[in-house]
């Protein structure tokens, strides 16, 4: 894909269904999200999350349960509490 098919291709993606706002503008730092189904050998979102909330950003973590045979982001973080 050339980078013009890659735009189009993320924009279609983004503009496929709803938008949620954030209250970014009532923050003082940037909102970020890293999506991911929490599949088999993500470690990245445990981790990734509470570095970029100790910079000042927020994360609100929009995770799923019950993907997969390992269980989403949210169910392995309810097994560790």
């Amino acid at each position: 894909m050339d980078s013009r098919e890659r735009v189009a291709l993320t924009m279609g993606m983004r503009d496929s269904g709803g938008v949620l706002e954030s209250a970014s503008s009532q923050l003082d730092g940037p909102v970020l999200d890293k999506h991911s189904t929490g599949g088999v050998g993500d470690g990245v979102s445990l981790v990734l999350g509470p570095m970029l909330a100790a910079c000042g950003c927020y994360v609100p973590m929009i995770s799923g349960r019950g993907l997969g045979h390992t269980g989403g982001t949210l169910d392995k973080l309810e097994s560790i509490r």
